[in-house]
């Protein structure tokens, strides 16, 4: 009897399609699952690039929503204090989660924020961008409780009208202000985050920097810190508004002022705008000027810290911090000179166990400005990472139910598919089964 030689299964090919369509399938549904996380790392690619005045490539743009509107809004706080602010709502995402942005010591206030606010509006977030009057008169002595009910009035607004705890970034000056504001038990419940940009923990230990160049980091040493002139234009120009004589201040501070802005700013024209201001001054009032800049400071400068000692340790994260809530993630500049980089490292010190996410510390910052002329690419993917985090923790993308809803519907889709594609290859090798038995020869069978 001869051996029966029955033909290869003509599905086999079939079976291997379908193998290769599962694989598919489980890669569209990985690649769907991280497409969220992709989406906000490429946005924060978008931002820094846009941030520092350049153009994104192409294909990066299409991750942002144009279509940004800005709303003015007027807060009104339980005191009865009331703050300007900008609202900017995501076209596509009216109903997403919010974030406040604090701007620091800056003339145009909430004005100097509007780009970076739109463009975060744009991946999709609600940004609240209030106007802090201390700091836009660079007033250091009225950054008090009126200022901190400012910032946290905000936050609670925004966490009210968002139905949620809101992320909270704060920029220089307006970073110690907003880390602050956190930690106080009326303000903590509306802040799931605090991102500080270049902020401080101490003004007290800042404004002594200023006065005396020594600084020490939190293990007690000595730290090597540069210190920019900008400080001692800063304390000339809060002494003079707390202690100069009335025809001083009415002379010499919209000077000054001017001198303060060009150091930090240096906006076009300002130069001369300087130069003009001087030119106009009386000769008694610019042999005051003279005396005024040339003098013996130092000492001056010591009794100036001391009076605004209370009003700085007030705004001050240092000492303050035992109610935070929120998570925190610190970026700064390592060749700041106008907020030392050892006030980030004081900071992490300073905070509850627990509650810090992340500390990048980068030279691709001077001061709260992009510079990235010696970084390298281990440099710039932190700095990248570390707005990423910060732009995934407050989206949320995974808390959308919109999200899950598309990923279900999109499994059950290829899950369907893949079942009748199966059903059919069974089917098709059943018949071929059948047709193969119907031509084998009788005396085979036999």
């Amino acid at each position: 009897m001869n051996d029966l030689q029955i033909p290869p299964l003509a599905g086999k090919s079939k079976r291997l399609s379908l193998r290769a369509a599962v694989a598919a399938a489980l890669i569209l549904l990985a690649g769907a699952a991280v497409y969220p996380w992709c989406k906000v790392w490429i946005q924060a690619a978008d931002i820094l690039l846009e941030s520092n005045g350049q153009t994104p490539p192409a294909p990066l743009r299409f991750v942002l929503d144009r279509h940004v509107s800005a709303q003015a809004v007027t807060i009104r706080g339980t005191d009865g204090l009331t703050t300007r602010a900008t609202l900017y709502t995501p076209a596509d995402r009216p109903d997403s989660p919010g974030m406040v942005i604090i701007h620091g010591l800056d003339p145009g206030g909430m004005q100097s924020v509007a780009g970076y606010s739109r463009l975060v509006a744009s991946t999709g977030l609600r940004v609240l961008a209030p106007d802090i009057p201390s700091l836009k008169e660079y007033n250091v002595a009225g950054s008090n409780a009126s200022t901190l009910r400012r910032v946290g009035d905000s936050t609670v607004w925004l966490a009210h009208y968002t139905r949620r705890p809101v992320a909270l970034m704060g920029i220089s000056f307006g970073g110690g202000l907003a880390m602050a504001a956190a930690a106080r038990p009326a303000y903590a419940p509306s802040v799931a985050l605090v991102f500080d940009v270049g902020g401080y923990d101490d003004m007290i230990r800042v404004m002594n920097f200023y006065i005396t160049g020594d600084y020490a980091g939190p293990n007690g040493l000595p730290a090597n810190q540069k210190r920019s002139p900008w400080g001692d234009y800063l304390l000339e120009y809060t002494d003079l508004r707390m202690f100069g004589s009335p025809a001083e201040r009415a002379s010499l501070a919209p000077l000054l002022r001017a001198e303060v802005v060009n150091e930090a700013h240096h906006p076009k024209g300002q130069r001369e705008k300087i130069a003009a201001m001087t030119a106009s001054l009386s000769r008694s009032q610019r042999e005051e000027w003279e005396r005024f800049l040339t003098g013996q400071n130092q000492a001056r400068f010591a009794r100036l810290v001391t009076a605004l000692s209370p009003t700085l340790a007030e705004v001050s994260p240092h000492g303050h911090l035992q109610n935070l809530a929120a998570k925190v993630y610190i970026l700064h500049g390592l060749e700041d000179d106008v907020i030392p980089v050892g006030e980030a490292r004081w900071l992490a010190h300073d905070l509850p166990a627990g509650h810090l996410r992340m500390m990048v510390l980068s030279p691709l910052l001077s001061h709260v400005h992009l510079n990235g002329e010696h970084a390298t690419w281990r440099d710039k993917l932190r700095l990248l990472a570390c707005m990423d985090a910060v732009h995934f923790d407050a989206i949320q993308p995974y808390s959308d139910p919109r999200f899950w809803l598309g990923f279900i519907y999109l499994a059950v889709v290829l899950a369907a598919s893949i079942a009748i594609a199966a059903a059919l290859v069974l089917a098709g090798n059943s018949r071929q089964i059948t047709m193969d038995a119907e031509h084998v020869p009788a005396k085979l069978i036999q």
